[in-house]
């Protein structure tokens, strides 16, 4: 009997100390959503704070929306433009079939043939529900985030997790922004299965979230050294490069645009003549 009442005694308190949890992620503070109206179209307020309080506390106050494809389109080039040099990040993909999940980058998005960021990297997956799965690093290699374009020999597109050589990876987005793949398993990660509806997936909606203030402007060409490991170290030469050529494709589309809704409305387009910003 005594046994017995020891047992319901505990199995009362687990009951408890997961109600009081409940309750208290329930307190915890949303992100504020800046620069999308709206807010994400992808993440419920239930499911942002779980996305919240798995990141570091400066990450968890203030969100920017580097890019969305509802709002920028489905250019690669443009996510590049947007998004790389700039902060930790977190990767948001819907799919065709309604599977939203994604990636988080505890290191700014960078162009080359290497893998970066670290340990505090992790994907997701929301579970229909309000809540979201979290899948960490194994600490079985630091394959934690990879993003290229423009490569002949090499992947383009963004990836969490995986190898390279196999082209197996936990989460791979084409950079397309058409199709990508989710494995059931991946040795950086901690999956057991597929993160999307199926291994590969037609691709609905892309949004990029900044969850600190980060750098500047990406287009804007930099000027001077930093010390370290900043925007215009040797380790971001090919990130500046793509950013100086995206950055004025990216002008160049924003500034023809009038002319294309002039043409729509049945006006006379005018000359596509563009204006490089550095002169």
């Amino acid at each position: 009997a005594a046994a017995a009442a020891a047992a319901a005694a505990a199995a009362l308190a687990q009951l408890a100390e997961a109600a009081w949890l409940s309750d208290h992620r329930q307190l915890q503070p949303l992100p504020e959503l800046a620069e999308l109206p709206g807010g994400s179209l992808l993440l419920s307020a239930a499911e942002l704070r779980p996305l919240a309080a798995a990141l570091p506390p400066e990450h968890r106050r203030r969100w920017r929306c580097l890019f969305s494809s509802a709002r920028d389109g489905s250019s690669f080039t443009r996510l590049c433009a947007m998004t790389l040099a700039r902060a930790p990040c977190l990767l948001v993909i819907r799919d065709g079939a309604g599977a939203r999940f994604g990636g988080y980058s505890s290191a700014p998005l960078q162009l080359g043939p290497r893998w970066f960021g670290g340990s505090n990297s992790f994907l997701f997956r929301a579970d229909g529900a309000g809540g979201v799965l979290l899948h960490r690093a194994t600490g079985a290699n630091a394959n934690f985030v990879y993003m290229n374009a423009h490569r002949e020999m090499l992947p383009n597109g963004i990836a969490f997790g995986g190898d390279l050589d196999s082209r197996h990876f936990g989460l791979w987005l084409e950079d397309s922004l058409d199709t990508g793949r989710a494995e059931e398993t991946c040795s950086t990660y901690d999956l057991s299965h597929s993160l999307a509806s199926s291994a590969g997936f037609a691709v609905d909606h892309v949004e990029v979230w900044a969850v600190c203030e980060g750098a500047r402007n990406p287009w804007l060409a930099a000027g001077g050294e930093e010390e370290g490991g900043g925007a215009t170290s040797d380790a971001h030469k090919e990130t500046r490069e793509f950013l100086a050529l995206a950055g004025r494709e990216v002008n160049r589309a924003q500034a023809l645009e009038p002319f294309r809704e002039e043409e729509e409305e049945g006006r006379p387009r005018a000359p596509e003549k563009w204006i490089s910003p550095d002169q």
